[in-house]
């Protein structure tokens, strides 16, 4: 993720304002019909989906853990894209201006633009994003990419998957959540990773260290540096009920 340089410590939302360049001119039109957000799940709220979630697909407890692109056509038009756990700086939905733009690849770009420049220094937060977009009729797969804010130079690519409209009118595509505090299990003073969060939770804002799972999860190694607590199984059925996950040596994953 873009670690951005301006940031102003603070004890609540945005709190300082710095200019930033940036314009329109060029810009393929905003396909973007609207846009919700959930705000901040984790900043001291209590574990797993909280008051503030949307009603949609992150507020789905099979997603928890998980950072997902969850999509439906309402109709030939338009096109429902929901993001699951997306971790950014604290405060930002207040200063978010969604942009959705078909570039010259064909690409659906998502852009989080921040127009203001406005960050708050409260480390990061957990967010579910929805986004409604208009598209061409007769559109096929279609590759996406969450692009952040330009702030700091470059939007960067802030997640990316391909929908495949041509299969169906609905599916997701999923990636493990960035952050281990997807559901706050340190801030809420949890022992044991959550499910599909890692495993090892060190640092100031936990009170325990080493790996450690919640009841009914395994940890399991998934890479050299990977550990993340995955719900147990014998076959496919035992999983979460949708395509992104199968059982592999008795653990449900991606």
């Amino acid at each position: 993720m873009n670690r951005r340089s301006t940031w102003v410590c603070c004890a609540g939302w945005l709190t300082a304002l710095v200019a930033c360049t940036g314009g329109e001119t060029g810009n393929p039109p905003n396909a973007l019909e609207s846009f919700d957000t959930s705000g901040c799940k984790s900043e001291l709220l209590p574990k797993g989906i909280s008051e503030q979630s949307l009603d949609s697909a992150g507020a789905d407890p099979r997603y928890q853990g998980l950072n997902c692109f969850v999509w439906e056509r309402l109709d030939e038009r338009t096109l429902r894209i929901e993001i699951t756990n997306h971790v950014d700086g604290c405060g930002m939905d207040q200063g978010w201006k969604p942009q959705a733009r078909l570039n010259g690849a064909g690409e659906l770009e998502l852009h989080l633009d921040v127009p203001g420049c406005v960050f708050a220094g409260c480390f990061s937060c957990v967010y579910d994003l929805s986004f409604h977009v208009q598209l061409s009729e007769g559109q096929g797969d279609l590759p996406v990419k969450l692009l952040g804010d330009t702030c700091s130079g470059p939007a960067p690519l802030e997640g990316q998957a391909v929908l495949a409209l041509s299969a169906s009118r609905r599916g997701e595509v999923c990636a493990y959540a960035e952050s281990a505090n997807s559901s706050n299990d340190c801030a809420t003073g949890e022992s044991g990773g959550t499910r599909f969060g890692r495993c090892t939770k060190t640092g100031f804002e936990c009170l325990s260290e080493g790996d450690s799972c919640q009841p009914g999860l395994t940890c399991a190694v998934l890479g050299a540096d990977e550990k993340r607590c995955l719900p147990a199984c014998q076959s496919d059925a035992d999983c979460a009920g949708f395509s992104s996950t199968h059982c592999e040596q008795g653990t449900c994953r991606l």
